[in-house]
């Protein structure tokens, strides 16, 4: 994570640089005394540069940090999948076999009752069934 410039000394480190700019820019065109009315014109055209550079470089600091911020979610969120995926393999496969196993019992009583005991358990296991393929396809890498 980046800092935020401190105003105060950003501005003065512009307003240094600027000075020295122009003064080796009136050196140049051999500009001696310069005149007042020219000197504040320079003046505030150097304020307000100093601004939009000081709101330019906290909009870079803020995207910066946005996107540190950002790629730590996703990071964290794609290791939450997969120990989710991981729990999810573990824990389907013996529910289902359980489910798969109370249906085939639920479905050798005769009678409706045994039938639609063994209707549920089977629609039990298909659910588990169903989630664990869905997780597993939807936390696989790409």
């Amino acid at each position: 994570m980046k800092q935020f410039p401190d105003p105060q000394d950003f501005f003065v480190q512009h307003l240094e640089q600027a000075a020295e700019k122009r003064i080796r820019g009136m050196k140049r065109a051999g500009i001696t005394r310069p005149s007042w009315k020219l000197v504040n014109r320079l003046i505030e055209r150097d304020i307000e540069e100093g601004k939009e550079r000081y709101i330019e470089e906290n909009n870079k600091v803020l995207e910066h940090n946005i996107k540190v911020h950002i790629r730590s979610y996703r990071r964290r969120n794609r290791q939450i999948n997969r120990e989710g995926a991981q729990l999810a393999l573990w824990t389907c496969p013996p529910v289902i076999a359980l489910f798969s196993f109370m249906a085939w019992y639920s479905f050798n009583h005769p009678g409706v009752e045994g039938l639609l005991m063994g209707a549920m358990y089977s629609i039990g296991a298909l659910a588990f069934l169903g989630m664990l393929i869905a997780t597993q396809i939807l936390t696989r890498r790409r």
